[in-house]
């Protein structure tokens, strides 16, 4: 990774942006999940990520109903669908992943 050069990017954006930012890292700093939901359900035409890159971060924390995260539960799907190591599952999770990504942007 590289440091990014010093912009006035903070300038640009409208209090109601600067506020849902700060709100947003305060949620991914803390130990409690239930700000990341809240966060996720935001929707700003100036900062696009936070609703869809939190919504995908919640996922990664164990389900209620299995204990296992969106990435654990791929890979047993993965295994059961005929995966036989680590190399082909990783693949067929990332092949599900990208059709998933392919068919949301459409």
């Amino acid at each position: 990774m590289r440091e990014l050069s010093a912009t006035n990017a903070c300038a640009l954006l409208t209090p109601a942006a600067l506020q849902l930012a700060t709100r947003a890292w305060a949620a991914f700093r803390s130990p409690a999940t239930d700000g990341l939901r809240a966060v996720a359900s935001n929707r700003s035409s100036e900062l696009r990520l936070p609703g869809g890159s939190f919504g995908r971060i919640s996922r990664e924390y164990p389900a209620i109903r299995d204990g296992l995260s969106l990435s654990e539960r791929r890979i047993l799907v993965a295994f059961a669908d005929g995966a036989t190591d680590a190399q082909s599952a990783f693949a067929r999770v990332k092949r599900v992943r990208s059709s998933a990504t392919a068919g949301a942007s459409r």
